[in-house]
């Protein structure tokens, strides 16, 4: 079965990016090598974003990053589909089962927060992949909500990266 993955960095205090969307802190913070990203990417068939990452990166990406595979914007607005998306205003389950249908690899939850959210309230993730960075930044966007239900995870991996730590969760059954 595909795996439904979050992969995502984050301050020490739980903050995805400033709350003006900016995830410069995560630049300021010495890693090592790519830390961990392309054996990672290496794993995925389909990436799922909101429509506020897809905006962002368009805003930031000379290139867009993931042109080699499926991937899915998560909108409530209508917008035409290109060469590089599909977007869609399906649920979250009604869009994995497409997904998984088509897909033979895992699929990444790439952000924001509320797409995170939305999978977590139809309990549709089977891993999250946080990458810490070792500053506090007093405000932004978190990771997870007040609107987030409880749920139960299993610590299976931690990777250091320099000064990234990398925590791999499974959802415990």
């Amino acid at each position: 079965m595909k795996r439904v993955k979050v992969y995502i960095a984050m301050s020490l205090d739980g903050y995805i990016s400033r709350p003006d969307g900016s995830i410069d802190f995560l630049n300021a913070v010495e890693g090592e090598g790519d830390n961990g990203y392309l054996a990672f990417y290496s794993t995925i068939g389909t990436v799922v974003m909101g429509s506020l990452t897809y905006d962002w990166i368009l805003r930031h990406a000379r290139v867009f990053p993931y042109a080699q595979r499926s991937c899915y914007v998560m909108t409530s607005k209508e917008r035409m589909n290109n060469a590089n998306v599909t977007f869609t205003n399906q649920s979250p389950a009604e869009l994995l089962s497409q997904i998984r249908a088509a897909s033979d690899r895992d699929i990444w939850l790439a952000g924001g927060a509320k797409l995170v959210e939305s999978f977590l309230n139809e309990d549709l993730v089977d891993e999250l992949i946080i990458t810490i960075a070792p500053v506090v930044l007093g405000e932004g966007v978190p990771l997870f909500s007040a609107g987030v239900p409880m749920s139960d995870w299993k610590l299976i991996q931690t990777q250091s990266y320099n000064q990234f730590a990398e925590l791999t969760y499974k959802k415990d059954d």
